[in-house]
């Protein structure tokens, strides 16, 4: 079992959500009451940064896809940005970039979606 903790602060009208720790199946619940709880809060862009992800479960891929659809079929966007090596190459693997755009920096990420 993995720490997980997420914090967040709005941005140029995007909610920026910073990730950080292990993703598995004992730590995805966190991150879903972060993602959704900005969703249920009204923000309609999220940024989200994963710089500080050590790890993602195919829990954490698959709730971030859930996410992923929920905030377009409420006519908002996501993005995330900052992936390690790691990560990315995992991200890849998916298929991910066919559901959500990757951008190098967090700064990045909040300029294309505002």
């Amino acid at each position: 079992m993995g720490t997980f903790t997420a914090e967040s602060h709005a941005v140029d009208g995007v909610q920026v959500v910073r990730l950080q720790g292990s993703v598995d199946a004992s730590t995805s619940t966190q991150m879903e009451a972060s993602l959704r709880g900005h969703l249920k809060d009204g923000a309609k862009k999220l940024a989200v940064s994963m710089k500080d992800v050590t790890f993602m479960s195919s829990a954490g891929w698959g709730l971030l896809l859930s996410v992923i659809k929920e905030i377009r079929a409420s006519g908002g966007a996501i993005g995330v940005a900052a992936m390690s090596a790691e990560i990315r190459h995992v991200y890849n693997l998916l298929g991910m970039k066919a559901f959500v755009k990757e951008y190098k920096t967090v700064e990045e990420a909040v300029a294309a979606l505002k």
